[in-house]
C-alpha cells in the first residue's frame, strides 16, 4: 500500500492585539501537545492574563479548535479577550467555518484510492487538517460505505480510511505516528478519530 507508508509561523500571544476583521478569521486545529506546551509557557509568566491566551474550544479529548487570521504571512491567534468582539464563541466558530469553506471549498485535493486517502488544500496548506470540521466538503467524494476514520498528524494533511478495513486502519495509525514525530508541517496529533455527523470521537 503506497499512501499510508512513507509553514507559516505563528505569532506569539501578546496582551494587546488589534481585533482582526471577521472576514479573515479561520479555524486552525491544535492537538494536546500544543495545548500542553502553551499551558507550560504561560505558567512561567507571572500574572499572564487569561484573556491574552489563545482561545481554544475542545472538539474531542485530543483536539481543539483555535482561530486565527493571516494578515502578513504570520498567523495571529484570536485571544480569549477578543471573542466577544466577534459576537461570542458560537458566532466566531460559524464565521471561521464560513470563511474557510469560501477559501478552500473548491480546492480540496484528494489522493489515494482503495479506501485510503490523503486530503490537502494546495492554496491554503495550513487549513488542511481543519477539514475535519467540514466533512461535507470531502466525504461524498471518497464515497466510503462505512464510518470514516481520520487522523490529522500535521496541519497540512488529513488522512482517511474506512472503519471496516483493519489493515488500512493499522497503516494509518503507523503512518500518522511517523508524520507526527517527524513534525512535517506543524504537528497536531497521532490519535485516530471517527468522523460522525455529531462530530469527532477518539477511535480506539
Amino acid at each position: 500500500m503506497g499512501l499510508f507508508s512513507r509553514k507559516k509561523k505563528e505569532a506569539a500571544p501578546s496582551a494587546a492585539v488589534t481585533v482582526p476583521p471577521s472576514e479573515l478569521v479561520v479555524p486552525l486545529i491544535a492537538g494536546r501537545a500544543w495545548m500542553e506546551a502553551n499551558e507550560e509557557t504561560f505558567s512561567r509568566i507571572p500574572g499572564f492574563p487569561d484573556e491574552a491566551r489563545p482561545f481554544a474550544t475542545p472538539i474531542s479529548e485530543e483536539l481543539w479548535v483555535t482561530y486565527a487570521v493571516d494578515p502578513e504571512g504570520t498567523w495571529e491567534l484570536v485571544q480569549g479577550g477578543q471573542v466577544a468582539d466577534f459576537g461570542g464563541a458560537d458566532a466566531l466558530h460559524a464565521t471561521a467555518l464560513r470563511n474557510m469553506v469560501a477559501r478552500v471549498g473548491s480546492d480540496v485535493a484528494i489522493e489515494g484510492g482503495n479506501g485510503r486517502f490523503r486530503l490537502h488544500t494546495p492554496s491554503e496548506p495550513d487549513l488542511a487538517c481543519s477539514l475535519v470540521l467540514t466533512p461535507e466538503l470531502w466525504l461524498p467524494e471518497i464515497a466510503l460505505t462505512v464510518a470514516a476514520i481520520v487522523c490529522a498528524p500535521t496541519r497540512v494533511e488529513l488522512l482517511v480510511c474506512g472503519s471496516d478495513d483493519a489493515d488500512s486502519v493499522q497503516e494509518l495509525r503507523n503512518f500518522a505516528g511517523e508524520l507526527f514525530e517527524e513534525a512535517r508541517g506543524k504537528p497536531v496529533t497521532s490519535v485516530l478519530h471517527q468522523a460522525r455527523p455529531s462530530g469527532l470521537a477518539v477511535f480506539a
